[in-house]
Formats: structure tokens, sequence, C-alpha cells
């Protein structure tokens, strides 16, 4: 078209309209990106107080795109109104690299945070770029014509959605993190994706969209070929594992409609959908009912604690669901668990997280359920993971019969029941059927009111490799089965096992009998305070431990068996073995047979009542490198045998050995290794004390006592 003056009119299309409100910098932007456009395109901007800009492709550029910035000459609320003459070809800006800058995103982020209201449809534009470039003005990245993803994320102010929004774009598939942090969202349309009719994931669309109260019940009317409402990371932390859920944290949403997935048959992923939605009241018995497909629901609940019940059939359509850990994790008011909850589900393997080593069991930190209904996972016969399962469930007191019989597939307990504070009772056969298990770690830990541990708990589970802090913390139980353990002989970690058992009166001699490959033992015993002795042969079968570090710290042993190690060849840690015992003597053979070990730390810290040290105790162990701490705080040894360290040429450190043993008067010492580099608090100072030590002439063992020999009072001898 030309104008009178014979010059080319640029024919202008649709106009896009938003309103903003600005700050004390009463700055805004338009989330529009020209870079590599074509010449030909122009647009107009009206910033709604008087002033217009253009903006043209032929002078754009990443460092100059100072048109798309406008400051106001006051504060207040303002319509910006677009015009282009080529909509198609233009792309807005979704995203942004952490560490990507540019003018073009100044304008972005300033946007993001005045937009109050997105008032009439969007034009169509030819897609979204996503930058994820780095450096000063970078704007590498990728464009995509169907993904609308981030596109309005983190527009903190908007607070208003027009219903046709999306009305040009039929084409987007993609609308992941689309308003994700838009906290003060408060009202959705249920019009507002029903033009996108491709569209086929929603992950964290809606996330920490704290303000919204209500979803309309036609939200996704439209959309059936929706796949996916959310999605794990892989990512966790003590919390769990990371989720991208569409609902997510939109802690002012107190209802959910029955019909919102009617029309999503194809969906297959609800991950994290309403996680810590807190006022979440209750949940429709059909939300699922049509979504035959679906296939995970993991953290689908998680944190929704205002949820008192959940419906008997939530799950009856979702046959080919597979993963339900952590879906009704922290639900802290559930009081009970429907009977059938998951009869349907017959191809569920994992009710424990079996992405990540943290912690996500199914029912996890429900603290107001106070039982388990049996036959809950009869028709489940898949089943591999219960890890955390019932994990911190205080108010549960019993375990039914047979809750595991049908779970011949079952290949973890971890955690399972771990902080049932009020549980009592095992029943004898729990596990009878679970053949394939590998791991009982922290299975029972912290159960403080368990009463016994049933003879022939773990008979049939013969795979078992880890027994870690299984009873851990089990403060009631006064003793333990001598054959707990006869068939698990593929066992290697004992560690913990029994720490904090504080009842536990005596150790049966042959519980570790047909272990034979077990490699760890620390803290096997710890804090077993009534356990005053331990039998000779208790690890005499185990050849191939190597680790009995704290194995029996804060104990009340008396003493100490001189064959206690005589088979553990292979031992290489004894740090903080017998700490704070209660023996007056150590057999002089105790170590004699351990020629592989490397570590006395803390080994005897803090046997106040031993009285003296045998002078061949460390003769045989020719690699050990630490003695740190080892007899510090022994307050009635009264002097060092001179012959004590003359075989442990590996040794490297030796600091606070014999700190605060203050009735440790004269002695001469011969150490034998070259290599120590740290003895600082070797022995406290006395005065008057005649104390020797002799070292190999010109070693670094030489220099290190030497540095530290007047501050303790100590002559040192080159020899």
């Amino acid at each position: 078209m030309l104008c009178h003056k014979g010059l080319t009119r640029t024919k202008f299309m649709d106009v896009w309209q938003f309103t903003v409100t600005t700050d004390e910098s009463k700055k805004t932007g338009v989330p529009i990106n020209l870079v590599e456009h074509s010449n030909n395109i122009r647009i107009i901007i009206d910033w709604g107080d008087g002033t217009k800009s253009t903006v043209a492709s032929s002078d754009y550029t990443s460092t100059n795109s100072d048109a798309s910035i406008h400051e106001y000459s006051n504060t207040g609320t303002y319509t910006i109104s677009i015009k282009c003459n080529k909509w198609n070809q233009v792309y807005l800006l979704g995203s942004q690299g952490a560490s990507t800058s540019s003018t073009a995103f100044d304008a972005y982020h300033l946007w993001k945070s005045t937009l109050i209201s997105l008032d009439n449809p969007m034009p169509q534009i030819k897609g979204i770029y996503h930058a994820y470039g780095s450096g000063t003005n970078a704007l590498g990245g990728f464009r995509s014509t169907t993904d609308f993803s981030y596109l309005f994320s983190s527009c903190s102010a908007l607070q208003t959605i027009n219903e046709d929004l999306f009305s040009n774009n039929k084409n987007i598939t993609n609308f992941n993190y689309c308003f994700q942090y838009c906290t003060s969202l408060q009202t959705i349309s249920e019009k507002l994706f029903s033009y996108c009719t491709n569209a086929d994931t929603f992950i964290a669309c809606f996330r920490n969209c704290t303000s919204l109260t209500e979803i309309p019940s036609e939200l996704f009317s439209h959309n059936s070929q929706i796949t996916t409402f959310g999605r794990y990371t892989g990512t966790s932390d003590y919390r769990g594992i990371w989720t991208e859920g569409c609902f997510e944290t939109c802690t002012s949403l107190t209802s959910i409609p029955e019909n919102l997935f009617s029309a999503c048959t194809n969906a297959t992923s609800f991950v994290g959908c309403f996680r810590g939605c807190a006022s979440l009241a209750s949940i429709p018995t059909n939300l699922f009912r049509y979504n035959t497909l679906a296939t995970n629901f993991v953290s689908t609940f998680k944190q929704c604690s205002s949820i008192v019940a959940i419906p008997e059939n939530l799950f009856r359509y979702n046959t080919a669901a597979t993963k339900f850990f952590a879906c009704f994790r922290e639900c802290t008011s559930i009081q009970s668990i429907p009977a059938n909850l998951f009869r349907y589900n017959v191809n569920a393997t994992d009710f424990g997280n079996t992405v990540t080593a943290n912690s996500d069991g199914c029912f996890q930190a429900c603290t107001s359920l106070t039982s388990i209904p049996a036959g809950l996972f009869d028709n489940c016969t898949l089943a591999t993971s219960f890890k955390s399962c019932f994990y911190e469930c205080a108010g549960i007191q019993s375990i039914p019969a047979g809750l595991f019989d049908c779970n011949t597939n079952a290949t973890t307990f971890a955690w399972c029941f771990s902080y049932c504070d009020s549980l009592q009772t095992i029943p004898i056969g729990l596990f009878d059927n679970c053949t394939e298990v590998t791991s009982f770690e922290y299975c029972f830990y912290s159960d403080k009111l368990l009463q016994a541990i049933p003879e022939g708990l773990f008979d049939n589970n013969i795979k078992v490799t880890t027994f870690s802090s299984c009873f851990s913390g089990c403060q009631t139980f006064t003793s333990i089965p001598e054959n707990l353990f006869k068939y698990n002989t593929e066992v290697t970690s004992f560690h913990s096992c029994f720490e904090w058992c504080n009842k536990v009166t005596s150790i049966p001699e042959n519980l570790f009998y047909y272990n034979t490959k077990v490699t760890d033992f620390s803290s096997v015993f710890r804090y077993t305070q009534r356990v005053t002795s331990v039998p000779e042969g208790i690890f005499r079968n185990n050849i191939n431990a190597t680790n009995f570090t704290s194995a029996f710290e804060v104990g009340s042993l008396q003493s100490i068996p001189a064959g206690l190690f005589a088979n553990n060849i292979n031992a290489s840690n004894f740090s903080l073995c017998f700490e704070y015992c209660d023996m007056t003597t150590i057999p002089s053979n105790l170590f004699a047979n351990n020629v592989n070990a490397t570590k006395f730390w803390a080994c005897f810290s803090h046997c106040s009542s031993l009285t003296e040290i045998p002078s061949n105790l460390f003769a045989n162990n020719v690699n050990v490198t630490d003695f740190h701490s080892c007899f510090s705080y022994c307050t009635d040894i009264t002097s060092i045998p001179s012959e004590l360290f003359a075989n442990n040429t590996a040794v490297t450190n030796f600091s606070s050995c014999f700190a605060n043993c203050d009735n440790i008067s004269d002695f001469s010492l011969h150490i034998a290794s070259s290599s120590v580099s740290s003895c600082s608090s070797f022995v406290n100072l006395k005065s008057g004390a005649n104390r020797t030590i002799y070292v190999p002439s010109g070693s670094t063992t030489e220099t290190t006592f030497n540095a530290v020999a007047s501050s303790l009072g100590l002559t040192i001898i080159g020899e």
C-alpha cells in the first residue's frame, strides 16, 4: 500500500495488550526478541502514558534493544499495546540461563516483575526463544514453535489472565512451568487451554501459585493429548526426591474438581501434581477415573497436610500404575488407609523410593495413622520396594500378620517401619514369603516400644546383604534370638544393627556364626549399656570383617575376651571400638592376629577404669597409621610401656594419644615410625615428670615431636 507521499505504509496486524504496574524504578519492558530476524519486521509499542516506541529488526541486537525498555515519569498502572506487521515471525523470550545477560533480557525481567494483567488474546507468534548461553550479551539458545514453557513464569504480580489468551496459538504442545511462581494469581478461566488441543505436557505449569484458590473443572476438558502433569528430577535431599508437579505448592487451593482430568485419557504421570497443597481438604473419589494409562503417582499428594481421608476407589481404574512412592508422604491428617486402596493396581512395583537414596515412602510421616489394613498389598504381587513405606508413622501400634505374604518379589524393606514410635510387636512370619529381599537396613530403626524380636523373623530371607541399623534405637526389648541371622549367609553389613538397644543384657555367642561374608561390624553394639560382657566367639566365623569402629563404644563392658578378634585377620579399623567402656585390663594378645589393622583412633578413649596397658598390645600391628586419642582420658593409667609402639613403623598420627591421662608421670618410650606428622597434645604437661621419647634420628617423627617437646615437657632423642 502506498501513502499519498508515495512511501510504503506498513500494515500492522493484531494488537497485544497487557497491563503493568511499576515500582519506584518506574521501569518496565516487553519480552520480544528480534535478533536474527529478517529486516522487515516493525513493532510499535504504545506504553500507555502517551509515548510510543518503534522497534525494527534491522537495528535490533542483543546489545541495542533499549526500545523494548521504558521508564515512566510516575509510578502507576499502565496498559501497554503492541502492534506488529509480522507477528507470525516474532519470537517472545521464554527462559534464560543463569549466567545469560543482555539488554533484551533486562526488558524481559522488567516485564515479568511488573505484569499484572494479560488483557486480550496473544497474537499468533512464531514461537518462544529459550536462552541458555553464558556471559554478557549472550543469546545462545534454542527456539520452539510449539513450546510455551516458562513464558509467564515468575510473573509474581500477575493477577488476571484473559480466557482466550492462547486462542491464536493452537499448535502449542508444551506448557511446562508456564505460570509457575505467579504468586498473585487467584483464578484461572476454564477456557484457558481450550484452543490448544495438541498440548501434551503441563509439568509445574502452576507450581507455587500460592494465591490460587480453585481450579476450573473444565480446565483440561479439550486437552486429551496430555501425557504429563509432573515429573521428578532425580535429585533429592532430606525432604525426598525433587518433583515438578502441575499444581505443586498451590497452598491456597482447597479442593480439586472431580472431573478435572476426565478428558486426559492419555495421561501417564501425575508426579507431584498436588504436592504441598497444604489447604487441600479432600480428594475426589473419581479424580483419576478416566486416566487408565497412568503409571506414576509419585508424590502426587505429598505434604497435603489437611487431607483427612483417602477414597477407597481412588486408583480403581489405574491398573497400569507402577509407582506410588511418597504418594501420601506427610499427609499428617490422614487417619486410616482403605483396605482396598491398591486392590486393582496389579502392576505396582514401587511403594518406596527406587530413584534416589533418600527416604520417600508411600505413607511416610502420616503421623495420624494408627493402623495398617490387612491385605493392603495382596494384589500388588510385582511390588519390589517398600522402602520407608511407613517411616515416621508414629501412631501405628501393630503390623497385621501376613501383610507382605503376596509380595514375593519384594527386594527392600529399608526404613520400612523406622520411627514407628508406638509399634510394640512384629508378627511372626512377617517376611516369610519375601525371599528376594536384599535390604533390611533401618527397617525397625528407633521403634522405642518394640517388645521383642520374633524367632525366625528372617529365616527365609536368604538373599539379604545388609541389616545396617535394623534395630538401632529399639530401647525396650531385652534379648536377641541366637539364631536370628542363621540363614542370612549373604550379609555383608551389621553396621549399628543393635546400637542404642540399651535394655539388652547379653549377646548370644552364635549370633553371627553363619554370616561369614560380613565386612562391617561398626557400631554394632554401640550404646548397649547393660551388656557387661561379650562372648569370646561372637566374631569367630567372620574372617572377612574389616570394620569394628565403635563396635562396643559407650557400653558397660567390664572385660574383653582375649580371643575376641583372633580370627578377624582382615580387620583394619578399630577406631572408637571400646571408647567409654568399664574394663580395668586389656588382654595382651587382643590384636595379635590383626596384622592388617591401620586405625586405633580413640580405641580405648575414656576408659576411665583402665589401669594398665600391655607392653605388647600392638606388637603385631605393623601397618597401623593412626593412634590419635587412642588412650585419651584413661585417667587411671599411670605409665606407658616403653616398647608399646616399638613395632609400629607406619604410624603418622599420635595426636592426643594420652591426652588427659593425668596420672601418667615418668616414662621412657620408643617410637619406631619415621613418618609421624601429627602429635599435638600427645600427653598432658606434668611438672617435674621425667619423660623421654626415642625416635628415628633425622626423621619426620623427630621434627614433629621436637616441635611440641617443650610445651609437653618431653625430651626427644634421635637414635
